[in-house]
């Protein structure tokens, strides 16, 4: 009797132990659950696309930011230019830019003249004449000859590209063109050495190898280095 009273003892005291583990462990499971694997794998995935959101955020706003900097830039630029291509195609209307004459020289019908005046004979004249890539004067028509005479003051001689050649004794200008007889004719002697001088009241013939002014003319054109 005893000895299965202490049995059931034993028992009685066994299974509220087992029973209180099996609780605990239980609860332990409740309070400290464990995260399934494809949970931890969307977590992880959720995390990388929203850095690459913010990311793409970050880029466009740069990209947006500078677009509109470079926009500015080239208004900006539009301002600048559009005077200056005004003012070229204004300049393009009536004569190119490069069609101007030097300082110091006469425009008129498209060609530029500069009236020198320092003594030379008539052979050095033309030699500088070619330095300042022109030549001397050649009167083509007599508007040509009235503005050269115009500007010219009284007892003031200049040599012109005109002379006697050999051997018909003519007048000929420097491009080989005979002088035309209609336009004016050369005062004095057509002899050897002979060069012409242009003075304000016509066109007289002197020594080659004397001393006076001379005039200097180039043609403008859009190649011309001034």
């Amino acid at each position: 009797m005893f000895g299965q009273m202490q049995n059931t003892e034993r028992s009685m005291m066994q299974k509220p132990r087992k029973h209180s583990y099996h609780c605990q462990h239980k609860w332990a499971c409740k309070d400290y659950p464990k995260c399934p694997k494809w949970h931890r794998t969307a977590l992880r995935l959720s995390c990388a696309v929203l850095v690459i959101l913010i990311a793409t955020v970050i880029g466009l706003t740069t990209w947006v930011s500078r677009l509109s900097s470079e926009n500015g830039t080239k208004d900006c630029d539009c301002i600048n230019i559009s005077p200056r291509k005004q003012q070229n195609n204004t300049n393009f209307t009536t004569k190119p830019k490069l069609n101007l004459c030097p300082n110091n020289w006469l425009q008129k019908r498209g060609k530029c003249y500069n009236f020198l005046k320092n003594f030379k004979s008539w052979t050095d004249s033309q030699k500088s004449c070619l330095i300042m890539k022109s030549h001397l004067l050649m009167i083509q028509d007599k508007a040509e000859l009235d503005f050269m005479q115009n500007n010219i003051q009284d007892g003031i001689y200049f040599w012109i590209g005109l002379n006697i050649t050999h051997p018909q004794k003519t007048w000929t200008w420097l491009g080989g063109t005979p002088l035309n007889l209609q336009l004016f004719q050369v005062l004095g002697q057509a002899e050897d050495n002979a060069c012409a001088v242009i003075t304000k009241k016509g066109v007289f013939s002197k020594k080659c190898c004397n001393q006076s002014y001379w005039i200097c003319q180039r043609v403008l054109s859009a190649e011309t280095d001034l």
